[in-house]
């Protein structure tokens, strides 16, 4: 199930990209990925172009845990660089032809904002 992206939000701490959001019940959670995962994420999402990517290709290709996959494609998702298509809405595809600049460009704009507060 997509994640309600009215409840999320993100900022840079420590070399990681943090999502914070709220669950159904009204706990709020956080998950970090770091840099090198995010890119990693965004290399897979490039390399597939136009016949897109699911979660669970980027997971068998690249080893890297669920939650940091998670965090980085819906971070990408947000700011319109990957779309979701296929059945279900599984699969990713790029909305931008250059997804790993755009991807650094938007962490590293979102690190330079600063902590939310």
């Amino acid at each position: 199930m997509p994640i309600d992206l009215a409840n999320v939000t993100f900022h840079v701490e420590d070399g990681c990209l943090v999502m914070s959001a709220v669950a159904r019940g009204g706990k709020p959670y956080r998950h970090a990925c770091p840099l090198e995962s995010f890119t990693a994420v965004a290399q897979e999402l490039d390399a597939a172009g136009n016949d897109g990517i699911t979660r669970e290709q980027v997971h068998k290709r690249t080893g890297i845990p669920w939650t940091r996959i998670n965090v980085a494609i819906t971070f990408l998702f947000e700011r319109s660089i990957v779309e979701r298509t296929g059945r279900r809405g599984r699969l990713y595809v790029p909305a931008s032809s250059s997804i790993v600049e755009d991807a650094l460009t938007e962490y590293h704009a979102l690190r330079e904002k600063g902590p939310p507060g």
